[in-house]
């Protein structure tokens, strides 16, 4: 358990969001391109548990960056044979709760599955929101194995696509038991044609824990307490607040690796600041907001009947508590054993280099 927590939190070296300075925001655009065919069983665990850390390293390597994430799927019959079995799953965004949450649905192994990698790569060139900003870094991050057939019309005119909006392509190539030689050509011609480079990965097929750590255990209450102090406001504050409760559901299916780094990014100034939207309390530590323009129909049931000056001694009495869950956090986490000797993610190589 300490190695685990050690790789965060060394890795990411005690996020810092607190940079008085203000640099340009440079926009990064990635796109995660998932075979999720019965050939990539345990694919979706790295990637669902290694989602926090990817932002945490973002964000810290890259104070203020504008980080737009967006997630493709393909080769699993309920993705539909009339989209040649690919779903988007997220088009690009900064909220990364829906990411998350939408994560947390897919299962982790299949039987069997179609795998129409062309289509996907195609798809995720096409389909998605990308800018038309010069700056912007674009990438995108293809995980899977199987045949590439390189003659596809779908495969060339996504490289085409991706050569004329300067969209660098990944491809990883997942190890199941071993790799297949003839199957890796199409991967690193991809990756030539777009600038992108060849990888491969070993897939793990971990298994569910079934039951947190003791302190896993202690984070979880510590964060339990801290969803209780959100207090929605907006149109859409209900399924934000929701949002971000789904991305938490079943912790004990991932890796306690998903808890410490997501945790670790709720207590940040990023978070807080997007979470204004819809959120009071977080709203609040920006400036202090016109209680008297609230709907009360946007607020929980049991802060409809508030009158303004109510409200705000009720907001203030849970800014007070969230302050202190805060803190508290804080301290757990620099508490922890930083003895044990760092072990290093297989996916960092692959990701966090390109997120730097």
């Amino acid at each position: 358990m300490a190695k685990i927590i050690l790789i965060i939190l060394l890795t990411l070296s005690f996020l810092s969001f607190t940079n008085n300075t203000a640099p340009v925001k440079k926009r990064k655009e990635v796109v995660f391109c998932l075979d999720l065919s019965g050939s990539t069983n345990g694919l979706i665990n790295e990637i669902r548990d290694n989602l926090w850390r990817f932002i945490n390293f973002t964000y810290r390597t890259n104070p203020g960056a504008d980080l737009r994430i967006g997630i493709v799927v393909y080769g699993r019959p309920s993705f539909g044979a009339q989209n040649d079995y690919v779903k988007i799953l997220s088009d690009l965004t900064d909220n990364y709760d829906y990411l998350s949450s939408e994560l947390s649905k897919l299962k982790p192994n299949i039987e069997a599955g179609e795998q129409r990698m062309p289509s996907a790569i195609y798809s995720a060139c096409k389909n998605l929101s990308w800018s038309n900003e010069t700056n912007s870094k674009k990438i995108i991050f293809l995980f899977g194995n199987g045949i590439v057939p390189i003659s596809n019309n779908n495969f060339n005119k996504a490289c085409k696509i991706a050569e004329q909006n300067n969209i660098a392509i990944f491809p990883v190539y997942c190890i199941q038991k071993k790799i297949i030689l003839r199957e890796m050509p199409g991967y690193k011609i991809l990756a030539d044609r777009t600038g992108g480079r060849f990888n491969t990965f070993s897939l793990s097929q971990r298994s569910p824990s079934y039951r947190l750590s003791i302190q896993a255990e202690t984070l979880k209450k510590l964060n339990d307490n801290l969803n209780s102090t959100y207090i929605y406001y907006s149109k859409d504050g209900d399924d934000r607040y929701n949002m971000m409760l789904n991305a938490e559901q079943n912790l004990t299916m991932f890796d306690e690796l998903y808890l410490y780094s997501r945790c670790m990014y709720k207590v940040s100034e990023s978070y807080e600041q997007k979470c204004a939207t819809w959120d009071i309390i977080s709203l609040m530590k920006l400036y202090m907001p016109d209680l008297t323009a609230v709907n009360p129909a946007y607020l929980p049931k049991d802060f409809q009947q508030l009158s303004p000056q109510q409200l705000y001694e009720k907001t203030m009495r849970i800014k007070q508590k969230r302050n202190k869950i805060i803190s508290d956090i804080k301290i757990f986490y620099s508490k922890l054993n930083l003895n044990d000797t760092m072990n290093i993610n297989p996916i960092d190589t692959i990701v966090l280099s390109q997120l730097r």
